[in-house]
């Protein structure tokens, strides 16, 4: 993951398309790799003690306008952050990480699997850290309130606000 990130820096306009190929072939490669791992809490927290989070993060931003790049990072995120790893979910909520979350949950309003990875992310979230530490705030809540309203029949989506509301309460 750090090898496709390092690759993808120094890629600027002049870069040869080769150099582009190659840089969006290690990162397709170590997203599928990722994809296919069945995280546990302690799988989870190296990953996350590694690196291997912020990395993911980098590569959501680096990639936020490829959708299938988008949905595999949230999907990722979403198996990490589901066995409540308390180290992962210390880095992801981090406000710069949990507004990456629900930027990408707005940009992404209309890809219904990538609202329900990111409204399951910031659920996830929260159940751990609780509302105080969690990093989503009223702009978080609010976008993915919106969500539960556009996808009423998504039950991925209902849960994740049902926990975010219950959690949250307190806080706002």
């Amino acid at each position: 993951l750090q090898g496709a990130l390092t690759l993808q820096a120094t890629l600027t306009v002049a870069s040869d398309q080769r150099t582009k190929l190659q840089a969006l072939r290690m990162a397709e490669n170590t997203l599928v790799l990722l994809s296919r791992v069945a995280f546990d809490a302690s799988g989870a927290g190296v990953f996350a003690s590694g690196q291997g989070l912020e990395n993911l993060m980098q590569l959501l931003a680096a990639n936020i306008e490829d959708d299938e790049t988008v949905q595999r990072v949230t999907s990722i995120l979403r198996s990490i952050m589901a066995v409540a790893s308390p180290v992962a979910a210390a880095i992801i909520a981090h406000p710069a990480n949990m507004s990456a979350v629900v930027g990408t949950l707005k940009l992404y309003a209309d890809a219904q699997p990538i609202v329900a990875d990111c409204a399951e992310v910031m659920a996830f979230t929260a159940r751990v850290t609780g509302g105080d530490g969690s990093g989503i705030d009223r702009e978080g809540m609010r976008a993915v309130s919106q969500a539960s309203v556009q996808y009423p029949a998504d039950g991925r989506i209902r849960n994740a606000v049902a926990i975010l509301q219950r959690v949250m309460s307190a806080k706002f």
